[in-house]
């Protein structure tokens, strides 16, 4: 229906307009171009899963330095990705990716850890639920933004 076509446009609008916009501003060739976007699509998940394993065993240093760590690393990577290469714009979104998957694994943790007894459990079990809610506010959001014209995401 209207519907699904709607929330499917309004997910993939954005990623239409960043591709369009990564391929001008880097100057990809056409033939490469698409390899290239694959490869820096996937950094982020492959960082993410690496960043939840290791983290099983780096939480050793202590949950509060792993925090500070992982958010230091965190501003590391974006400050990379503002670099005009090709080769740090997938460093950065690696080192995003791994940050995120650690920091997947080590909220509940520490959220568990702070709060009072009676809702910890809580706290820690509906960290991801209140993550997927604000992804679901975002799409819906994302209706209601208008198309760019010039084919280029002039609405970043």
């Amino acid at each position: 229906g209207d519907g699904i076509r709607d929330v499917e446009r309004s997910r993939g609008l954005g990623d239409v307009y960043k591709r369009q916009y990564m391929s001008r501003v880097y100057e990809w060739s056409p033939s490469s171009k698409v390899f290239i976007q694959s490869v820096i699509a996937a950094l982020l998940p492959v960082g993410a899963v690496i960043g939840s394993i290791t983290s099983m065993f780096l939480i050793r240093i202590g949950r509060r330095r792993m925090l500070l760590i992982l958010d230091i690393v965190m501003c590391l990577g974006i400050a990379i990705i503002m670099i005009k290469s090709t080769i740090t714009f997938g460093i950065g979104r690696f080192l995003e990716g791994y940050c995120d998957g650690s920091l997947t694994f080590l909220i509940p943790i520490f959220l568990r850890e702070i709060s009072p007894k009676e809702i910890s459990g809580f706290i820690g079990s509906f960290f991801l639920i209140f993550i997927k809610i604000g992804l679901f506010v975002g799409a819906v959001l994302g209706l209601f933004i208008p198309q760019s014209t010039d084919g280029l995401g002039s609405y970043y």
